[in-house]
C-alpha cells in the first residue's frame, strides 16, 4: 500500500515530538552514563582546581598555569560527555557553549579546545604534560591526576 507524504502540519509535529522524545530521554543518557570526572597528566606539577577554574579554562576566559605547565583543555567529540561535562561545570548545554565560542572566534578573542574522540583524548592525557580532560569515571586511565569530579 502506498502511503501519501505528510503534510507540513504533520511534519512539523512530527518534529515536535522527537524534540520532546530527545529532551525527555537525554538526561536519563547522561545519569545512567555516570560520574564525571576532570583528569591532568600525572607528571603535571600540584594544582588545586575549582569548578569555577575549569569552567573559564574550557570557556576561553583565562589560562591556568600548573608550575611553568600551561593548562591545555580538550574537550570531546561525544555528544552525551560534552552535555554533561559542560552542565556540571558551567550550568550550559553544549549547545550554548558552541554559540558562545562561536562569537569569540567571529571576534576573533580566542579559538575553542581541540576537539577529539575518548581515545584520543585519553591518549593525550598520558603522553603530554598539562592535558586537561573531562571523562566518565569508568574511563579513568589508572595514574591519572583527578582534579574535580561532577555528579
Amino acid at each position: 500500500r502506498i502511503y501519501p507524504s505528510p503534510s507540513l502540519r504533520q511534519q512539523r509535529l512530527i518534529s515536535l515530538l522527537l524534540v520532546s522524545l530527545a529532551s525527555a530521554v537525554l538526561p536519563a543518557m547522561v545519569q545512567a552514563a555516570g560520574m564525571v570526572l576532570v583528569a591532568l597528566n600525572p607528571q603535571t606539577p600540584e594544582i588545586t582546581l575549582k569548578r569555577e577554574d575549569v569552567a573559564d579554562l574550557f570557556l576561553g576566559r583565562r589560562k591556568l598555569y600548573a608550575g611553568e605547565v600551561s593548562l591545555v583543555p580538550l574537550d570531546t567529540k561525544d555528544e552525551t560527555l560534552r552535555e554533561s561535562f559542560y552542565q556540571g561545570v558551567a550550568g550550559m548545554s553544549s549547545n550554548r557553549v558552541r554559540a558562545h565560542w562561536a562569537r569569540l572566534v567571529f571576534s576573533s578573542q580566542g579559538r575553542p579546545p581541540r576537539e577529539v574522540d575518548a581515545e584520543t583524548a585519553l591518549a593525550s592525557l598520558l603522553n603530554d604534560r598539562g592535558i586537561l580532560i573531562y571523562t566518565f569515571a569508568n574511563r579513568v586511565p589508572p595514574g591519572a591526576k583527578i582534579m574535580l569530579k561532577l555528579d
